[in-house]
This record gives structure tokens, sequence and C-alpha cells, in this order.
């Protein structure tokens, strides 16, 4: 049984910047880093209206990639390298592939490491001050949608990186208290831009 194709509107700006929002506060007064990883993860899914979305941490003395929200929170590690991680990493800049099965550098034991029916990805690296990449967000459309990344989802990503920046130490480590949030002004206006 084929499953029905569907086509996911983009997102209005208003939109984007209610679940930006809606997000940021539900981080707010989370402690634990999986769950926070979760909470991006899905934030970035829906702002690009992608089936799926996971974040890899960059471990620079190790050179592999981990993430620890797969099933059960299983930490998985994956060595540089190969797939589009590894141009991610060496970019350090954001990009999109739409039929990702045909482009050279997909890796589907890498970029695909749950095997699923997936059609575009777009990879988003999150740099510190210098450049160096910290960890990059890798989205994915599902072979049954019909739409496929943009400039604008690019675009879109690229407004929220100052948030997702400060989000690094977080995603190392439980914090024992709440921090300061954004405040909804600061990001409109990052939102707006």
């Amino acid at each position: 049984m084929n499953a029905e194709r569907t086509f996911k509107k983009e997102l209005p700006r208003d939109k984007l910047l209610s679940i930006v929002l809606s997000y940021l506060k539900k981080i707010d007064k989370e402690h634990s880093k999986i769950k926070i990883t979760k909470l991006l993860e899905t934030m970035t899914a829906e702002i690009v209206t992608a089936e799926t979305c996971r974040l890899w941490i960059v471990d620079h003395e190790k050179k592999t990639f981990f993430s620890e929200t797969f099933p059960d929170d299983k930490r998985v590690e994956i060595p540089w390298g190969k797939g589009l991680l590894s141009k991610g990493l060496k970019e350090a800049n954001a990009f999109y592939v739409n039929r990702v099965k045909e482009d050279k550098h997909y890796d589907a034991s890498i970029d695909n490491i749950e095997d699923h029916a997936i059609k575009d990805i777009i990879i988003l690296p999150v740099t510190d001050v210098t450049g160096k990449v910290l960890f990059i967000f890798e989205a994915a459309t599902a072979k049954r949608d019909l739409q496929q990344f943009t400039d604008n989802d690019l675009d879109t990503l690229r407004s929220i990186l100052p948030y997702l920046t400060d989000m690094y130490p977080i995603l190392l480590t439980d914090r024992s208290k709440k921090t300061d949030a954004h405040s909804d002004e600061d990001v409109k206006k990052t939102i707006a831009t």
C-alpha cells in the first residue's frame, strides 16, 4: 500500500516566530540536556517542515559526531570523513540537497542512520565566533512529501543561529537551574530580518 503524497507549505514569518518563541520558553524550563536536545530537534523540524531532525554534536578530539537522542536515549557516534555531515563540518555553512540519494556526498550509513524513507536533507552547522563547528542539525523530508528544501529554509535557519549557538553549553551537561531566557523582543527582531 502506497502512502499518500503530501505537500507541506512553507510557514509564514508570524508562525515561525510563534514556534521559536514557544520552544525557547519550553527549553528555558527544562534541565535535562537530552530533553533540550529533543526540543531543539523538534523545533528545527517544524520550522522547515521536515519529517525528521537530528542534532549531532561535534567531538573534535575523537573526530566523531554523536547524538544522544536515539530511542531509549542511546548514544550513537559516527566518524568524520564521509557523508553530508562531514561536508557540513568541512564547509561550516548551511546547505540542502534535494533528491539526496543522487548526491555524491550522501552516505546512507551516516546520513540516514535510522534508514528512514527520506528524499531531501538540509544541513545546518552551528559555529562559535571563531567559525569552529559545535554541532550540526540534519533535517530530512520524507519520500511521500512533495515539497523540497529551498533557500528560504536556509534563511529561516540562519535567522535563529544566535539562539542555537547559545544552547551549546546546555547540550553538553544537564543544568541545575533555570538560565536567562531570550526576550520575546530579541527573537522577534532576529526573525523579522
